[in-house]
């Protein structure tokens, strides 16, 4: 989070190579940090101001980000099962099967950045999307996934979501399918009963950021047209301030 945290001087402040920085570039855009003209975005703008005091709730917002922006990300969140213990280099072998245009070393460069980023961030053990495991010269990732994930969070990865999906109101049944592009369980894992409990708080917030109808045989989930992912980011900051 250094960018996050020297926002209009990172670039002199680093000392990074030339190659390591071009790197850093392309993962912030993908991060949604960086617009194409390499100038932080609104929402690091945003984040910039949160990350010295919930630096968690950053961190969900940038790794929903990466789902929508980074095929590997995707790939990973959407056919590696909850549960799972895998050696990379099994993921490695079902990276290759699944894209038939990779190729060998760059399907291992891939895994290897990919469990690197778990290695080295919350996303892999505080959220246990990627707990790394080394057993001698092979690691292993375990794929867990968490109940504790800000409301915000998930209010951001489903206002996300219908940006990417063009509608506004799903069904809980929904999002803990397959084929659902993203969400809060496809990005954390969060089990049916804890994503309930949230998304009641989310209707008696006092912003009215969603609302549901969770009684019976109805799970639906219905938007407000007039909120955005991005206003749902400026509402986190506002309340951390």
């Amino acid at each position: 989070m250094f960018f996050l945290q020297n926002l209009n001087n990172w670039f002199s402040k680093t000392n990074l190579g030339n190659r390591q920085i071009d790197s850093l570039k392309v993962w912030l855009r993908e991060s949604g940090l960086l617009d194409k003209n390499n100038k932080p975005t609104t929402i690091a703008q945003l984040l910039s101001k949160m990350v010295n005091k919930c630096e968690l709730l950053v961190w969900e917002i940038v790794w929903t980000n990466l789902y929508y922006n980074v095929n590997l990300i995707r790939w990973y969140l959407d056919t590696i099962e909850w549960g799972i213990n895998i050696p990379g280099k099994d993921l490695v072998t079902k990276l290759l099967k699944d894209d038939s245009t990779a190729k060998e070393k760059t399907a291992k460069n891939a895994i290897s950045s990919l469990l690197n980023l778990f290695d080295c961030s919350p996303i892999g053990y505080e959220f246990q999307i990627g707990i790394i495991e080394k057993r001698g010269r092979e690691r292993y990732v375990k794929k867990i996934g968490t109940d504790d994930i800000h409301p915000l969070a998930v209010a951001y990865s489903l206002y996300k979501a219908a940006e990417h999906i063009g509608r506004r109101d799903f069904t809980v049944s929904e999002l803990y399918t397959k084929e659902f592009k993203g969400g809060p369980y496809k990005l954390f894992g969060i089990s049916k009963d804890k994503l309930e409990r949230i998304l009641r708080g989310l209707q008696e917030d006092k912003e009215q950021i969603l609302r549901v109808d969770l009684v019976a045989d109805l799970d639906n989930i219905y938007l407000r047209d007039d909120l955005s992912s991005l206003d749902i980011v400026k509402i986190a900051e506002a309340r951390l301030k």
